[in-house]
């Protein structure tokens, strides 16, 4: 994938005969490196099987420049997984799933049902089934349960002849099912957002953390006394998986947005921002000078200075365009081109998921003769396309009712919705329910319940309370506060003739504290605003 995010087949190989160890997988990755061109590599992206990360573990401390990088969209999708597996979640998620088989099932009831949501002019479409490998599905299963609230009230009490499953009036009439559900709902909502934004091929790194701020910012919001062990439950879960996304880079790219480039940020985060920018700038090969100059360059940068000082609109929805305007001269352009190395790299592995469900289409039992060398090329031709669909297919991205033109997030959610596949498996609701553990993993006896509200990793860092957080979350509805039943570029050229030689030029072995003039306990900036509460 290119820094413009268009993506490319670069080879296809057949490793089936062999054991996909890291050692394995570490000589398979160095060829294509050597191929490619070290240089021109920023980060290697994948999933988090244990052999591939510490392949990718690997790759990083033999080549420190190129990054080592998690897919974000998978870890998301995981933990919307985890949450909803806590005893409050699943049975809601079970009497969902109870709800839309019948109705899909049932001709008669599905058709009352349709006709319901038509007299009420109710938009959105049915009932949507969940199903734990498609990874926005628990959300959207909820909603469209909270969408049809009033037809299916409508179905139980008046219509209650065509629901033969006897369990389906029970569930519409049980106390506080629909508040339990929009609890659910609000903090599933911002996992969907965040899945559907960083699986994108327009993702960085700054998104990703700024959906985990988001993230965390929702279940900050929740009131304590709002079904505690759940909450407990989330916080535990978010908390275990943020823990994999403590890495400086991700907090230094959200700083690299101009848009959150102080507001957000709390001060003990600068030293972090600060100390990666330098070894990242280390690590590209520059000298003591460029270290040096990098620390007023982010000063000036946090202080909208000049050259910072352009408008956001310069960034157009793309941060990297922001910094494109940026010119530094006569100093050299340190962080500029840190911030290009960083919002170069796409956090996200989809584009890969996307090609083997292409290669599994192309590939099938009425097509098995095709050699590796016939699929690769296939499959390179559809990779082109789709990289630039705008100019060679005509007709792509455009609604053919409405003669528009959709987004690339439209797109998305359309193909996502065309592949949907139902999952056979039925919920039983007399299914023995999981065990109720501490934060602690003690096991809790069904007639007690302790909990312990954890703090949030991430809130260390940022104002989870800022509006650039917050924005997109929206209000608690109003019910469920009433009620519940559970309480990456060219080096630059430096001209070294004569005397004129800078303090720090040509000096490659220098240590990142000295430069930031800081010890190991040094972890604060007292000119940098602080917004704890």
């Amino acid at each position: 994938m290119t820094p413009s995010r268009k993506e490319y087949l670069y080879q296809l190989s057949d490793l089936s005969e062999n054991s996909h160890t890291a050692e394995y997988l570490v000589t398979v990755i160095e060829k294509v490196i050597e191929g490619i061109g070290e240089d021109r590599i920023c980060a290697v992206v994948s999933d988090n099987a244990a052999n591939v990360r510490n392949a990718r573990k690997i790759i990083h401390e033999n080549h420190p420049k190129i990054e080592n990088v998690r897919c974000v969209a998978h870890s998301i999708n995981l933990i919307a997984c985890d949450i909803v597996k806590e005893k409050f979640g699943e049975r809601l998620l079970k009497r969902v799933n109870i709800l839309t088989t019948f109705f899909r099932s049932s001709h008669q009831a599905n058709a009352k049902l349709a006709q319901i949501i038509k007299e009420k002019g109710i938009s959105g479409g049915g009932l949507k089934l969940y199903c734990k490998t498609r990874w926005t599905t628990a959300s959207e299963s909820v909603n469209s349960v909270i969408n049809l609230e009033s037809a299916l009230e409508e179905m139980a009490s008046d219509h209650d002849k065509v629901l033969t499953n006897d369990k389906i009036k029970p569930i519409i009439q049980s106390r506080n099912f629909f508040s339990n559900l929009r609890v659910l709902g609000f903090v599933l909502d911002p996992l969907r957002k965040a899945v559907l934004s960083l699986e994108s091929r327009r993702a960085t790194l700054a998104d990703c953390f700024l959906s985990l701020a988001r993230l965390a910012a929702t279940l900050k919001k929740l009131p304590k006394s709002l079904n505690p062990a759940f909450r407990s439950h989330c916080i535990k879960v978010i908390n275990e998986r943020f823990d994999e996304f403590d890495d400086d880079k991700y907090i230094t790219c959200f700083f690299m947005d101009p848009r959150f480039r102080n507001a957000p940020l709390k001060k003990c985060a600068l030293m972090r921002i600060i100390k990666c920018a330098a070894s990242i700038r280390k690590n590209l090969g520059f000298d003591r000078y460029e270290a040096e100059t990098l620390c007023d360059q982010i000063q000036k940068y946090i202080n909208e200075q000049e050259p910072f000082d352009l408008d956001i609109s310069f960034a157009k929805d793309n941060p990297m365009n922001w910094w494109k305007y940026i010119n530094t001269e006569p100093e050299p352009d340190v962080l500029p081109r840190i911030a290009s190395y960083l919002f170069a790299i796409c956090p996200n592995s989809a584009t890969c998921e996307r090609g083997f469900s292409t290669l599994g289409w192309l590939f099938h039992k009425r097509r098995l003769n095709l050699n590796v060398d016939k699929l690769e090329s296939m499959c390179k031709l559809i990779l082109y396309w789709k990289s630039n669909s705008k100019t060679e297919l005509g007709f792509y991205g455009i609604d053919q009712k409405k003669n528009t033109r959709l987004s690339d997030d439209e797109i998305n959610i359309r193909i996502a919705e065309a592949f949907a596949e139902d999952d056979d498996e039925e919920y039983n609701e007399e299914q023995a329910s999981t065990q109720r553990l501490t934060t602690s993993g003690e096991t809790i006896p069904e007639d007690n319940c302790r909990v312990v509200i954890e703090s949030l990793w991430i809130d260390q860092f940022v104002n989870l309370s800022h509006d650039s957080i917050t924005s997109e979350i929206g209000d608690i509805p109003r019910d469920i506060l009433d009620d519940s039943d559970e309480n990456n570029a060219e080096g630059d050229e430096v001209d070294d003739s004569g005397n004129n030689k800078r303090a720090g030029e040509g000096d490659y072995d220098y240590d990142i504290d000295d430069v930031l003039g800081m010890g190991d306990g040094d972890n604060n900036d007292d000119n940098y605003d602080d917004n704890e509460e």
